[in-house]
């Protein structure tokens, strides 16, 4: 008898990432290397370039799922420090392996396990010399701990008052800084885990904020020992200097607000509200303009638009009404390269070349929940071979294909390769970002379901606001060419006939949370023709049989019934099913 073999399913390619702060992304400048959250339980190691092969991170620990909240490279590169959510939180340090062998596998693996936080943890921090792991609790947590993270131990625990928004280590690692809500404070760490004093270590010196002291801080960075930037929630940046405010940056006169700050090679890089980014110089007391990097997107745009390079100047003026995403985050590593993250989840990378930043590439996600994917069929030619189609809680579909062999060059765009299309389907500008002022997207938000047909030529797309879209698959700029409201709430399903049998109708079917079922004939530019209302409950799924000579819909729903549909050109009949207990969803 022939053995099977079974092997571990192992994750090759993750797209998208979870809403970005400073806290969830880090880079390392010896490495090139970019780690960022991406989903509650993974996290994505990938070339700081964004393209390349990825590892991964996988929260999965004795049956249970791991929630990261935030995360950050050692210095050498070779480590990654994260912090998570819920109860009892842990700081968990996690080997990066390049280079595999049996003893060792490819990969990341988990080396250490540090508990004390009661609750989540908001921010963790290596400190430059690789000495020690910093950790800041949550609103319900309210404590920051410095771990020896090689023995397992923690040498200091301090409290402190609300949530902390970041952590900054001085760049001789004898300092860490935490802020958050009327909150700047300094303490000092160890030279060395091996001489700790802690009548000596771990002082702890509120900054002299003057009349900043009632401003909400949200990120912080150290230019030198002395020098320490802090950003606020209403756009304000301050400079201390040796733990007194000194001075205020502020652009609100130009209408803009700054979010985040990052050291790069040549200055300080601050992140605006609008999307663009500014370099400053810190070759003098205060800080001067030197460079300005404008974002390429604006939100909603196409990737496909922009193929050469003739037409991407053309691409970056926004049109009317539109506006960039504005800015999360912003990491560098020390030199050349430079990512930016905005609140749409893209992230952009740009490179410092001949003394100025030019673009190098985007990575682009949908906002939210991606509700289904469809690998479109090889054996038609109207898309890409290998490509595969998501909807999403934003309201758009994109078409994906990973491989850029097969796509030929009028496919290829300059913002991001393996995007080939994106096609919004609803006109809801606020799905298509993130905000932590915003409540979070309604059950009426978005697309629930997809369905290919099966000629390849026509994509449907249901939403929670009960419309049916429909999309030509034929036409090369994908055409949102109808749209049908068909229930009253979210579409659950939606099923083709295989109308490539000649005898058979070409039908649509759409199922939703109303207890219907509508059936639209294709040949009839989707025309209604039958309401289906036996079940007594939100129908699930429906699937048309296959290899049947008559054409047979089956639905099932949560009234725990599985009806049989004989559909005719002039009749309907039905027969119920029923299974006790069960709820069936067909895919």
């Amino acid at each position: 008898m022939r053995s099977i073999v079974w092997e571990k399913a192992r994750l090759e390619r993750l797209i998208g990432r979870s809403p970005l702060s400073p806290s969830g992304i880090t880079v390392n400048e010896r490495t090139k290397k970019v780690a960022y959250l991406a989903g509650k339980s993974t996290i994505v190691v990938s070339n700081l370039n964004g393209f390349g092969k990825e590892s991964h991170i996988q929260g999965t620990l004795r049956n249970r799922n791991i929630e990261f909240t935030t995360l950050d490279f050692s210095a050498c590169g070779r480590y990654i420090a994260t912090g998570e959510s819920g109860s009892n939180a842990c700081v968990r340090i996690w080997e990066i392996v390049d280079n595999g062998s049996k003893a060792e596998p490819k990969g990341c693996h988990q080396i250490r396990e540090l508990q004390m936080h009661s609750n989540t943890i908001s921010a963790v921090k290596f400190t430059n010399n690789g000495h020690f792991v910093i950790s800041a609790g949550g609103e319900l947590d309210g404590h920051l701990v410095v771990w020896d993270w090689r023995q397992t131990r923690s040498v200091f625990q301090g409290k402190i008052s609300g949530p902390v928004g970041a952590l900054a280590v001085s760049p001789d690692s004898l300092q860490v800084v935490s802020v958050g809500a009327k909150s700047v404070k300094y303490w000092t760490l160890p030279s060395s885990p091996d001489y700790v004093d802690k009548e000596r270590d771990f002082n702890m010196r509120s900054a002299i904020l003057a009349d900043k002291r009632s401003l909400v801080f949200i990120d912080a960075l150290f230019i030198s020992p002395q020098r320490l930037l802090v950003a606020s929630q209403d756009g304000q940046v301050i400079e201390l200097v040796n733990k007194k405010f000194v001075r205020t940056y502020t652009w609100v006169d130009k209408g803009l607000l700054a979010t985040c700050l990052s050291l790069t090679g040549s200055g300080v890089a601050i992140g605006f509200d609008d999307g663009s980014v500014r370099i400053l110089s810190i070759d003098s007391e205060s800080l001067n303009h030197a460079d300005e990097l404008r974002c390429p997107l604006f939100v909603g745009n196409d990737p496909s638009m922009v193929k050469d390079p003739s037409s991407f100047s053309e691409f970056r003026h926004v049109p009317n009404g539109a506006r960039s995403a504005s800015v999360c985050a912003i990491k560098s590593d020390s030199g050349n390269d430079l990512i930016v993250a905005h609140a749409d989840r893209s992230l952009v990378f740009y490179r410092k070349e001949d003394a100025s930043w030019m673009f190098r590439g985007t990575s682009q996600a949908h906002v939210g929940t991606v509700s289904d994917i469809q690998f479109y069929p090889p054996q038609f030619d109207y898309l890409p071979r290998e490509s595969f189609i998501t909807g999403g809680r934003d309201g758009t579909v994109k078409i994906w294909n990973l491989h850029p062999a097969n796509l030929a060059q009028s496919s290829k765009n300059l913002l991001c390769p393996n995007l080939i299309k994106v096609i919004p389907l609803e006109d809801d500008y606020e799905a298509l970002i993130d905000s932590i002022h915003s409540a979070p997207l309604s059950a009426t938000t978005g697309l629930s379901c997809l369905r290919i047909s099966p000629d390849g030529q026509h994509l449907v797309a249901g939403a929670h606001n009960g419309h049916v879209h429909l999309v030509d698959l034929t036409d090369p700029d994908c055409v949102h060419f109808d749209s049908i409201a068909a229930h009253e709430g979210t579409v659950t399903a939606l099923a083709y006939s295989d109308f490539r049998v000649k005898e058979y109708p070409q039908l649509l079917a759409s199922s939703g949370i109303d207890h219907f079922v509508h059936i639209f004939r294709r040949s009839s530019s989707y025309q209604p023709i039958y309401v289906l209302s036996e079940h007594h409950s939100p129908v699930t799924s429906c699937l048309f049989a296959e290899g049947s000579a008559n054409a047979y819909l089956y639905t099932s729903g949560l009234d725990r019934l599985m009806i049989q549909w004989r559909i005719d050109s002039d009749a309907v009949s039905y027969n119920h099913l029923y299974y006790p207990g069960i709820c069936i969803k067909f895919r």
